[in-house]
């Protein structure tokens, strides 16, 4: 493969994933941005969007799950 293809390829996955995570719910969508963009804590993304340790951790299973079905049918 050339480095052309790669760079196509990976600018797809990019609009792919971008375009799943536009289909997750607000609260989903700020738990992701939070624990994998920030790099936070459940804790502290528990205390910044109001929400339990659990409900934060459901969020992001939940969120994670979603993108994989989103992913695997498009």
């Amino acid at each position: 493969m050339t480095i052309e293809s790669n760079l196509g390829r990976a600018i797809l996955t990019r609009e792919r994933i971008g375009t799943a995570i536009g289909q997750l719910t607000a609260e989903q969508q700020a738990v992701l941005a939070l624990r994998y963009g920030e790099e936070l804590t459940d804790q502290e993304v528990g205390q910044i969007i109001g929400s339990s340790v659990g409900r934060v951790q459901t969020l992001q299973r939940q969120g994670l799950a979603a993108i994989r079905r989103i992913l695997a049918v498009s």
